[in-house]
């Protein structure tokens, strides 16, 4: 349905924000980003969404 994880990190490691960008889509969803599918909301907590960037951005 969407991108791979690795396709996430390599279109976002090492530019400015990305955690915090990649955090925020979590939380609240996105759409258009990566084709006119929408991403959901997912229920986790600030903190958790921002681990998982780190480590997307880590792949």
């Amino acid at each position: 349905m969407g991108p791979s994880l690795k396709e996430i990190s390599a279109m976002y490691k090492g530019q400015d924000g990305a955690v915090a960008m990649l955090a925020k889509s979590t939380l609240e969803g996105s759409t258009g980003k990566w084709g006119t599918k929408p991403m959901k909301p997912q229920k986790v907590d600030l903190a958790d969404a921002h681990k998982l960037s780190e480590w997307i951005l880590s792949l």
